[in-house]
């Protein structure tokens, strides 16, 4: 590979490009709704001379490579290495410049790919989606379980936690409505116990703030993922459909913007600040 092909496959406008390409393609838009987005997007006004060229070389690449060059595409990719190749010439001509040449080795190059035969269309996978396993409203049993935490009183020990909140946020940039990925919230009870309790005790639980330190944060952003080799330590109690956070004046604050995860913060931060305040 030439180090201007390896420069221009690995720049910020190519890789950008390309991604939001492979994302399109993989949730089923035809290669005609994607470029038509993908020119929304980075060449919103027409005659855009300075970074136009770019955009159709980038997608005029990601097509051929991956099966799909359409000829509008096509003929605006090579449109576009015939000016960069003019351009490269013409500079030659004043005397012998290495990068120059590196340049115009790759316009060539790239101009006889995209006149070759395509191949086999590729199938794209679809990016990750991170589903959480519970509803907004469910009630679930936590168990503190870090390593970290074995010498704390409360190891083993069981929580209470509120669904209070799922938040979503769009994996495909440029089709926000077509896949999320999701984030729980939670509100904590202001219990602890030996062993799960039953879903009735909540009838007479109030929550409590979860972040003792600075500003007072009711509920927070929770990671409910599990590390290889690590036990299950949420137990769902039950899910309750009705059940809206809006209607708890306790949770009318911002929620906190940090990430819990089970082991460290969480778990720290239940054992040495909140539950010895219980």
């Amino acid at each position: 590979m030439s180090n201007f092909r390896k420069q221009f496959k690995q720049g910020d406008d190519y890789c950008d490009i390309r991604a939001d390409y492979r994302s399109l393609i993989s949730i089923g838009k035809s290669v005609e709704e994607t470029e038509d987005l993908l020119l929304r997007a980075y060449c919103p006004k027409d005659g855009d001379l300075l970074f136009t060229p770019t955009f159709w070389l980038s997608l005029g690449i990601c097509e051929w490579e991956t099966g799909r060059l359409t000829p509008r595409t096509k003929e605006e990719a090579l449109y576009c290495l015939s000016l960069y190749q003019e351009t490269v010439e013409q500079r030659l001509t004043a005397g012998p410049n290495e990068r120059l040449s590196d340049m115009l080795q790759f316009f060539r190059e790239t101009q006889e790919m995209l006149l070759s035969p395509l191949p086999e269309a590729k199938k794209i996978s679809k990016p990750y989606a991170r589903k959480c396993p519970w509803r907004e409203g469910s009630l679930l049993a936590y168990q503190i379980l870090s390593p970290k935490m074995k010498d704390s009183p409360y190891y083993q020990k069981y929580v209470i936690l509120r669904v209070v909140d799922i938040w979503r946020e769009p994996v495909v940039r440029l089709a926000p409505t077509e896949r999320y990925d999701e984030t729980m919230c939670i509100g904590l009870y202001g219990w602890w116990g030996d062993q799960i309790p039953d879903v009735s005790i909540v009838k007479d639980l109030e929550f409590v703030s979860i972040d003792t330190g600075g500003v007072t944060k009711m509920w927070c952003a929770f990671d409910w993922g599990l590390c290889r080799g690590e036990k299950p330590h949420i137990t769902l109690l039950e899910e309750d459909p009705l059940w809206r956070r809006a209607r708890y004046p306790f949770f009318n604050t911002e929620c906190k913007l940090c990430l819990y995860t089970h082991y460290i913060p969480f778990d720290g931060r239940l054992c040495r600040s909140i539950l010895p305040k219980l």
